[in-house]
Parts: C-alpha cells; sequence; structure tokens
C-alpha cells in the first residue's frame, strides 16, 4: 500500500503553513510532517490549529531531543493525538545546525539521545507511570495527565548504520532520502529489525504484531500531481524468543547507549 504525504519546513507565515496543511488533506494527502525548528512558527501550535481544521490527514512534527526533554516532546504529541481523535503521529531527527546552534546546543552522543527518547516516548504513551533513569534524562513517577494508553506511530529520520540500526529496532518507520545508497541502508534496517537480539537490544515496553508497509514521502506542489521525494520503511514487529519484555513501570530501556555514536 503506498501513501503519500508532506513534510513542511515552516518558513513561511503560521497562517500558510495552516492553509498548505488543509490543502494536502483537500488533495488526499495522508499524512502531514511539520518541521520543529525552534526559531520558526511553533511546531505544536501550528499542529493543534491544523488539527483542527482537518478531519482525516495523520499530523505530526519532524523533531529532535535536544530542544526538549523527551517527557515534554511526549506529553505535546499525546495532546496533538487527542486533539485531532487519534491522528498523531512522530518523527525523531538527531538534530540538525539550523536549530541547535543558534541555541548554543552540542550535538553531542546522538545515538543516546536519539535511544532513550524512543525509550521515553514508548513509556509515557503506554499511560503508566515511570521512574526511570538514563545516561542523559531521567524520570521519577511520571505520567501523562490523560493517564491512557496513546498508540502513536513513531518514525526515524536517519543515516548512518548505527542510527539505521536503532530504526530498524525501535521505530515503527524510518525515512530514507532516495538517493543511491537508499538500498544498503534499508537493507541494514530490515537486518536489525529481523534479529534485533542479535545486535543486543533491550526491548522497549510495547507488543505488536508484522506489518511492513512502502509508502513515499512527498512535497506538495499546489498544481499537478506530487513528484519527487524519499521512502518510508513501515512495520510492527514481535519481540525476540524467549525474551520477557519489561513492563512499562519499570521504566523504557534506552540507560545503556549501546555502540558509540555516530552522526546521522
Amino acid at each position: 500500500m503506498t501513501q503519500l504525504g508532506i513534510q513542511i519546513i515552516p518558513t513561511m507565515p503560521v497562517d500558510e503553513v495552516i492553509a498548505t496543511a488543509v490543502m494536502a488533506e483537500e488533495l488526499s494527502y495522508d499524512f502531514c510532517l511539520l518541521a520543529d525548528e525552534g526559531f520558526m512558527p511553533d511546531v505544536y501550535v501550528a499542529l493543534g490549529a491544523i488539527a483542527q481544521r482537518t478531519q482525516r490527514i495523520r499530523l505530526g512534527p519532524v523533531t529532535n531531543g535536544y530542544t526538549r526533554h523527551p517527557a515534554a516532546t511526549a506529553t505535546a504529541i499525546a495532546t496533538l493525538d487527542d486533539l485531532s481523535g487519534g491522528r498523531a503521529l512522530a518523527t525523531l531527527v538527531a538534530g540538525g545546525s539550523m536549530v541547535l546552534n543558534p541555541m548554543g546546543i552540542a550535538r553531542e552522543a546522538p545515538l543516546t539521545v536519539m535511544r532513550e527518547t524512543v525509550a521515553i516516548l514508548r513509556a509515557l504513551w503506554s499511560g503508566e507511570e515511570v521512574t526511570w533513569q538514563g545516561k542523559r534524562y531521567a524520570l521519577q513517577r511520571a505520567r501523562l495527565h490523560s493517564q491512557r494508553r496513546h498508540a502513536i506511530p513513531l518514525w526515524l529520520a536517519v543515516r548512518g548504520e548505527k542510527m539505521l540500526e536503532l530504526a530498524g529496532q525501535e521505530a515503527d518507520g524510518v525515512v530514507l532520502v532516495a538517493k543511491s545508497d537508499v538500498g544498503p541502508a534499508l537493507a541494514i534496517v530490515e537486518q536489525a529489525a529481523a534479529c534485533p537480539w542479535q545486535a543486543g537490544i533491550r526491548w522497549s515496553a510495547r507488543s505488536a504484531g508484522v506489518k511492513r508497509r512502502a509508502t513515499s514521502r512527498r512535497r506538495l506542489r499546489r498544481r499537478g500531481p506530487p513528484t519527487g521525494g524519499s521512502g518510508l520503511w513501515d512495520r510492527r514487529r514481535p519481540g525476540p524468543p524467549g525474551r520477557r519484555r519489561p513492563s512499562p513501570r519499570s521504566g523504557p530501556p534506552g540507560g545503556d547507549a549501546g555502540p558509540p555514536a555516530m552522526s546521522a
């Protein structure tokens, strides 16, 4: 099944951002991703307004684990999920100079930041109370106010072998730029998803069946059919045989940063 979506980098006024997303739904696009670039129109304010003016399209930020605590991100996306009637999704990147440099934030240990951000989002969206200590982040009896489970798809937009392996192990989807190395990148993701225990993965607290879907992400054009874009690998997968997955109450895995950090 092929789906079409857009990603908006909000360099335009916020009313144009909202109008573009509304038009995407009118043109039958399936999802809209809005970049969280810090000094541009606020991603969650804009997505909330878009949610009120749309009915079907899935909505979510493209954000990172540096500029906001992952718990704040989990809360914001869960609120969007409530406001949109369950249409929220989330895409994580490993941070970029456009947002980190102006804030004076060093892009340190990106693999650890990504791993712990994924783990915290998963745990808090379970609706359980979470106490957990990682290498960069900590939670003490944290729980979302809604106290319910949010089944929010989580995608990683990454490159680099270690990041791709993490995506295969932990993400519901992987956003890949469509260029010459997309085949080898997809192979790393698939291998990590098929044999995550061989990569030393600590399983996060979620259950799912196996599902793969090829999709495309394309920029919206006001006229004519969509062209160009990138690929998205999507799946749900069971845990390895003989492994007991930890409960959300005991906190998410991820305190172990795993292999040395690599640029994404």
